[in-house]
C-alpha cells in the first residue's frame, strides 16, 4: 500500500469514527478546525479505549453466560407471531456479537490511528506533555511545574505536536485551512 493509499484509508478511518461518534452522541456537530478535532481525540482517547475493553468483555460474557434473561410478561398480546422467524439463542447471541465487534472494529481503527499518529512524536522530549494533559488530564500550570517550565513553554510545545499530530490524522483538512487563511 502506497502512501496515498494510506493517507485515503486513514481519512475514511477517521471520518467513519467521527461520525460513529456522532450518532452515540459522544461528539457534537460543530465546526472545529483539525487542531480542535485533534485535541477532542486526544481528550477522549482513553475512553475509546475503555470503551474496546468493555465491548471485548460483553462479547465474553455472552459468550459465557448467554444473552441476559428477561422476564416474562403476564399478559400475552397476540399479532403477527406466526409470521415471525424465531431464532435461536445461539443465534440472536451470534447477532448480538457480531453487531459489537462492527462497532468495536470502528473504535479499534479510529484507536490505532491515534496510536500512529503519536508513535509519529513519540521521541519528542515534550510527548510526555501530551500524556499528561490529554490522557491523565492535568492542567498546564501543573504540567509546567513538573518540568520546571513557563506555562507558555508548555502550551507551545504541546500546541507544536498536536499540531504534527493533526496532520498525521487530518492532512486534506489541514492542507484547506492553510490554504484558506
Amino acid at each position: 500500500m502506497n502512501d496515498i493509499e494510506m493517507q485515503k484509508l486513514i481519512e475514511n478511518v477517521v471520518g467513519r469514527c467521527i461520525g460513529e461518534l456522532k450518532l452515540q452522541d459522544m461528539l457534537k456537530e460543530n465546526k472545529k478546525n483539525a487542531f480542535q478535532k485533534t485535541e477532542q481525540l486526544l481528550y477522549n482517547y482513553c475512553d475509546f479505549k475503555d470503551v474496546i475493553k468493555q465491548k471485548r468483555t460483553m462479547i465474553a460474557d455472552l459468550q459465557k453466560y448467554g444473552l441476559p434473561k428477561k422476564s416474562k410478561s403476564i399478559t400475552s398480546f397476540s399479532g403477527d407471531e406466526g409470521m415471525r422467524e424465531i431464532k435461536t439463542e445461539q443465534e440472536q447471541i451470534d447477532e448480538y456479537i457480531e453487531s459489537i465487534e462492527n462497532s468495536m472494529r470502528l473504535t479499534i481503527r479510529c484507536v490505532s490511528v491515534i496510536d500512529a499518529a503519536l508513535g509519529s512524536v513519540g521521541n519528542d522530549p515534550y510527548y510526555q506533555v501530551l500524556v499528561m494533559r490529554y490522557f491523565r488530564k492535568i492542567n498546564l500550570e501543573d504540567i509546567a511545574e513538573y518540568y520546571g517550565k513557563d506555562v507558555s513553554t508548555i502550551s507551545r510545545n504541546k500546541n507544536r505536536l498536536v499540531n504534527q499530530i493533526k496532520i498525521k490524522i487530518f492532512p486534506d483538512e489541514s492542507i484547506n485551512e492553510i490554504m484558506h487563511q
